[in-house]
């Protein structure tokens, strides 16, 4: 058939469903696979907890792409949980190791799958994982989730660097969305936080109205396919700007300096890591209490809590921090 040959693994809700619902290609055959399946695409049943779920949809692969002669085969994998929420060695040894398989096993699998079909179509052939902040910072209650995502997203470096190696016909990326509403954020809200002590941030966040609606973070991450990404990209959409119409089409003025104060309320509201956004949040206390007096030194808390938060908007941020404390350094 021509058009486009779209997988995408749990299609059934949430970022998965928002995906498959926003194709930016016509025609394309979308395949959900996942356990329970979404109305109005074909659906691969599988559970990618279980390993014997990965060599049936490995055959799912290996018998559509046998001489597909589309314009564009493509493999998203969104399947994730985070269920068990809690601490390593407190939660239930069973699910513990389902979410271990799912989270770090079944990308790596199935994305291996994905490529060696792919041999046999010359059709141009993408792979996206979505991954997420957690890959890079330290949440407590998501171990296993978090461990996931880096592993996924290191698998995705070296991944795309072999596929460059042999002509780069498979492109391969890896995406962090975002904070975006899903029923996955309705289970964050609902954890206590003696499993996860960062929970209420999470429901300030939603109370506050700044999760990503699916559909909008759905469409930034089909766009990155058509920017020239480097093959084994990983990167976050809070730290770039996309290129269909949407909420993050304008290009952002990174080269603009910040307000310390605007610069620690960005730190708040916008670096992945709880325990940075902790450090902007206990700054803005002190400035509050003490007022303009304590700008320096609460400035130089925050500059050094972030120094590992990396990306554009990370840059300007501590561009300005670093400025406002060196002229403080100056006038003292």
């Amino acid at each position: 058939m021509g058009g486009s040959l779209v997988f995408i693994s749990g299609a059934s809700s949430g970022l998965g469903l928002a995906l498959a619902r926003t194709v930016p290609w016509s025609p394309a055959r979308v395949v959900d696979v996942s356990r329970r399946g979404a109305p109005g695409f074909e659906h691969v049943e599988a559970d990618l907890a279980d390993p014997a779920g990965w060599s049936a949809v490995a055959a799912v692969f290996a018998r559509e792409l046998a001489d597909f002669r589309g314009e564009r085969a493509v493999f998203v994998h969104c399947a994730g949980t985070l269920q068990p929420i809690g601490f390593a060695g407190e939660v239930d040894p069973t699910a513990y190791a389902r979410q271990v398989l799912l989270n770090s096993a079944a990308p790596q699998v199935l994305g291996d799958a994905f490529l060696r079909a792919t041999r046999a179509t010359s059709a141009p052939s993408f792979v996206v994982m979505i991954s997420s902040g957690a890959a890079r910072n330290v949440y407590e209650g998501w171990s296993a989730y978090a461990a996931g995502k880096a592993a996924m997203d290191h698998w995705v470096r070296t991944a795309g660097a072999e596929q460059e190696r042999r002509g780069g016909r498979v492109r391969i990326l890896a995406v962090a969305p975002g904070i975006v509403e899903t029923p996955m954020q309705e289970q964050i809200r609902a954890a206590g936080a003696e499993d996860f002590p960062e929970v209420q941030r999470f429901r300030e966040l939603a109370e506050r109205g700044e999760l990503r609606d699916p559909l909008d973070a759905a469409r930034d991450v089909w766009s990155l396919l058509e920017r020239g990404l480097p093959n084994g990209a990983v990167v976050d959409l809070r730290d770039v700007a996309a290129t269909t119409p949407g909420p993050l089409a304008k290009e952002k003025d990174y080269s603009r300096t910040l307000g310390v104060i605007e610069a620690i309320t960005a730190v708040r509201d916008q670096c992945p890591s709880g325990a940075v956004q902790a450090a902007a949040r206990n700054a803005l206390d002190a400035l509050k209490r003490e007022g303009a007096a304590a700008l320096p030194q609460q400035a130089f808390l925050v500059l050094s809590a972030a120094r590992g938060w990396t990306g554009e908007r990370a840059e300007q941020v501590k561009r300005s921090l670093r400025a406002f404390v060196a002229q403080s350094e100056r006038k003292a």
